[in-house]
């Protein structure tokens, strides 16, 4: 229960989580802002809600972010099967 930890953990996970917007690139930065918030959820006291605050909306953009760039890429399988065909 080290509140650095969980604070510098959540800010990893919001930043991974802002990252993970970038086109097809930010899938493997969705990951590792939901292994940062498992971190920070693990260091944070129970009665601290600054660095839920932070994971909490890193794992947002994370999901919004790994949404995207999962259309994304079965959009261009899907444009690419079309014109093999």
């Amino acid at each position: 229960m080290n509140k650095v930890l969980a604070l510098q953990s959540a800010m990893r996970c919001f930043a991974c989580g802002f990252l993970a917007f970038i086109p097809l690139l930010g899938i493997p930065f969705a990951v590792a802002a939901m292994v940062f918030n498992a971190r920070a959820s693990g260091h944070a006291p129970d009665d601290w809600h600054i660095a839920r605050r932070y994971a909490g909306l890193g794992m947002f953009f994370a999901g919004i972010g790994l949404l995207l760039n999962v259309t994304a890429l079965a959009w261009i399988a899907i444009l690419w099967a079309q014109n093999q065909w």
